[in-house]
């Protein structure tokens, strides 16, 4: 672990590190020794109740009337959402509202978690449209897992109105044609699986050799964003 500016000399001056600034109410300090102790240390587990304890601090401290949202509770949350699921500590609360609050924190993966729930069914009903509103909000933040979550429901036209251009600008065009190939249902158009050259050749095509093209390569196929040439 890595409590303040320079990383410590080894994990037992990093963890003493970490405790003083924890006692101090560090909230940094607070998630990464919870974190440490509920996950382990090098494949090592710790302590993993202490750690939940310490996450506790930060969550309840989140919940408190005119709390501010912040990276480290929302991290803490996060976490006890995934040893919540993996069911290696006991939590009263389901996943969903955990995650919840650390997508209220800025997030990103649980956002895309969150949404992930809501079109699975899972502790709730399904809800396409929230799953896929979720999806776009963690893709728009940059979060890889989201674009390929987005980009599948816009190939299989699940939850969104079909639109493969859009799912090729998300991924790539490779990874889009591979979603195709993956799933059930229309052909694919065939621009996923060869494109004209940049020179604007439009006899000329040539076969896809990287996952993803660059803003610019994505503009001489599609046109600008949002019109498709």
């Amino acid at each position: 672990p890595r409590c303040g500016e320079a990383p410590a000399a080894d994990d037992a001056t990093a963890v003493a590190r970490c405790r003083a600034r924890a006692d101090d109410g560090a909230e940094d300090a607070i998630y990464v020794l919870g974190a440490t102790l509920l996950y382990g240390l090098r494949g090592r587990r710790l302590r993993p109740e202490t750690g939940l304890k310490l996450l506790r601090k930060l969550i309840e401290a989140g919940e408190e009337d005119g709390a501010e949202p912040s990276y480290f509770i929302g991290a803490a949350n996060y976490a006890v959402a995934q040893a919540r699921r993996q069911k290696f500590v006991t939590w009263p609360d389901k996943v969903a509202p955990l995650l919840r609050r650390a997508a209220a924190c800025g997030l990103a993966r649980a956002v895309h978690e969150l949404g992930i729930m809501y079109e699975a069914g899972d502790e709730g009903p399904k809800d396409g449209k929230e799953a896929a509103r979720l999806a776009a909000l963690a893709a728009d933040a940059g979060l890889r897992d989201a674009k390929r979550t987005l980009a599948r429901m816009y190939v299989d036209g699940e939850h969104v109105p079909r639109d493969p251009e859009k799912a090729a600008r998300l991924i790539g065009l490779e990874r889009t044609a591979d979603l195709w190939r993956d799933g059930e249902g229309p052909k694919a158009p065939g621009f996923l699986f060869s494109a004209p050259r940049p020179d604007g050749e439009a006899q000329a095509s040539r076969p896809i050799a990287k996952d993803e093209y660059s803003p610019a390569e994505m503009d001489a196929f599609f046109g600008p964003e949002g019109a498709i040439t």
